[in-house]
This record gives structure tokens, sequence and C-alpha cells, in this order.
């Protein structure tokens, strides 16, 4: 049993096969994951809500909604990387220009 299958691991035709099999499972979630790379904001929205502490890619999202979205919701999606990993100085940075120029709406 144990040569038969080192037989069929070493033949071109296992090897052909399953690269075919690999082929199309890398094609499949490849075209599942196109749909999340549409542009940045939807790449950034999939990110933060596959990994919900994912202080980067909230702190891109709030970036990118900075000037698209009321001032409170901009506020809490700034601030939450700042409660998540404090020392990352993005997000206090972004903190900060919004308190500067404190924008009302």
């Amino acid at each position: 049993m144990v040569w038969f299958t080192v037989e069929i691991i070493q033949s071109r035709v296992f090897l052909q096969i399953a690269s075919v099999i690999l082929a199309v499972v890398l094609i499949t979630a490849t075209s599942r994951q196109l749909g999340y790379w549409q542009n940045t904001r939807t790449l950034f929205e999939h990110a933060s809500q596959v990994t919900p502490n994912n202080y980067m890619a909230i702190t891109m999202l709030g970036s990118l909604l900075a000037r698209n979205i009321n001032t409170m919701r901009r506020w809490r999606i700034i601030g939450r990387p700042c409660i998540i990993s404090p020392l990352f100085p993005k997000p206090i940075f972004l903190w900060g220009l919004r308190w500067m120029n404190r924008e009302t709406g």
C-alpha cells in the first residue's frame, strides 16, 4: 500500500491533476476576494469587519471617510484605534487634527 501511494505521488498524472485542482481553488478564492478590492474604502471596510480590532484598517477607514460623514461618527471611527492600540501614532495625530479644526456638523 505504501509503495503504491509513493508511485501515485511520483507520477506526472497525479501532479497534473493536483495542479489543476489547486488552480481551480485559487481562482475561486481570488474571485471571491475581488469584490472587496473594488476600491480602498470597500477593502478597509471589509478588513475592519473581519478583524474588529484591526486598528490599522479602522484608522485608514476613518481617514478615507473623514470628509464624507458627520462629525460624531467621524470622532467615533478615528477614536476607536486610539483605544485598541494607544501607542499607534496615526489615529492620535488624526484625532489632534480634528480637534484643532473643530469642524461643526
